[in-house]
């Protein structure tokens, strides 16, 4: 339910802080909505207006960032208030066009879209000899230049909204995406020096592309909201580590943390987002320097259920501040608020029904 916050905005703000400082509360921050999931089906084919006013056609292509332009995806806000509302107890913002892989824009990669299958993905840029000329990585001017025109936009014109960094994949995506999953794994047994170069490269580029968007975001009393709508009293930062998934938690601790806990040494609140089918490294995290840790659920049947992952949410709740957020049914969720403390607990809780769920895991 969407409410008037400019009455009680620093209660808001205070229980926001409250989060990062795990204080004792009464309520973890808390949004519910429902689960809009495709059962089996494919979802509906994307719409994406190109900057010469006409519509993108075909299916599939090579994305250039002079075929982006931010007026045609971020319309103006024309509400004049700072921040009029919000759902549930998260501020609501906006991001530049989450959909577009910036960082593996960034580094090179060349992006593909498909219109039919409403996605975008990254291609390669090196082969198998990748650690003889990884270090020729620079970031691509054009694709930068791209994401900061699209933070002024919203910076200038989000009347009602507060204005995040777009949604950025950490270093260990970035190299996954730039030589590829198997030279990726290959390399972390045959190339161990330059998958350590590498990841240090790529992390320089992220902090830098992060540090660009907030240079460029109006803070909001003194703080900056992150892509999960919490708001800090400094600067705040979100990454992930989906090719987690690929390694062991050794592997993951020598190769793909150190790079992690660099970007969180640049900002005040970090907050890591991993898969509820990848916590195999979540002890690794829970001992670094990361502030939060964020864990999307995957819905089922691709991922343990709420109920499965109690007991770990549990050990996760009793060194940081976590954040839950996925498809679950009412029954798990009243589960989850009963078990965890509200203490440095925010749940997105995107509810489904056991019709709902019964009928994906038999597609």
């Amino acid at each position: 339910m969407r409410r008037n916050i400019l009455s009680n905005i620093a209660e808001i703000l205070e229980r926001h802080k409250a989060f990062w400082n795990m204080e004792d509360v009464e309520k973890p921050l808390l949004r519910v909505s429902r689960y809009n999931g495709h059962y089996g089906q494919k979802p509906p084919p994307m719409k994406m207006p190109l900057a010469d006013g006409t519509m993108a056609s075909g299916d599939l292509f090579y994305l250039e960032p002079e075929m982006l332009s931010p007026e045609r995806f971020s319309p103006k806000d024309e509400r004049p208030s700072a921040v009029s509302a919000t759902d549930g107890d998260l501020l609501p913002i906006r991001a530049p066009f989450t959909k577009v892989p910036w960082m593996e824009a960034i580094v090179g990669c060349p992006i593909r879209v498909s219109l039919q299958s409403s996605s975008m993905w990254s291609e390669p840029v090196l082969g198998e000899d990748w650690y003889r000329d990884f270090r020729s990585l620079k970031p691509m001017d054009r694709w930068r230049s791209k994401l900061l025109e699209f933070t002024d936009f919203l910076s200038a014109n989000s009347g009602s909204y507060l204005v995040a960094n777009t949604l950025m994949r950490g270093p260990s995506d970035m190299v996954d995406a730039f030589i590829g999953e198997e030279e990726l794994c290959v390399g972390i047994y045959e190339h161990p020096d330059e998958i350590h170069e590498l990841m240090a490269i790529c992390a320089e580029i992220f902090i830098d592309t992060a540090k660009a968007q907030l240079d460029r975001i109006k803070p909001f009393h003194d703080g900056y909201c992150n892509l999960f709508g919490i708001w800090s009293p400094g600067l705040s930062i979100r990454t992930q580590d989906d090719a987690s998934a690929l390694v062991s938690p050794a592997d993951y601790a020598e190769f793909m943390l150190p790079p992690q806990e660099r970007i969180a040494s640049e900002f005040d609140y970090s907050t890591i987002h991993l898969h509820s089918n990848s916590l195999h490294v979540v002890d690794a995290v829970l001992d670094s320097t990361i502030n939060a840790v964020q864990v999307s659920m995957d819905p089922q049947p691709f991922g343990p259920t709420v109920m499965e992952l109690l007991p770990t949410f549990v050990k996760m709740q009793e060194k940081k501040p976590i954040l839950i957020e996925g498809p679950m049914m009412q029954s798990e969720l009243d589960e989850l608020l009963k078990v965890l403390s509200p203490r440095g607990l925010y749940v997105w809780a995107r509810i489904e029904s056991e019709h709902d769920r019964a009928q994906r895991v038999r597609t």
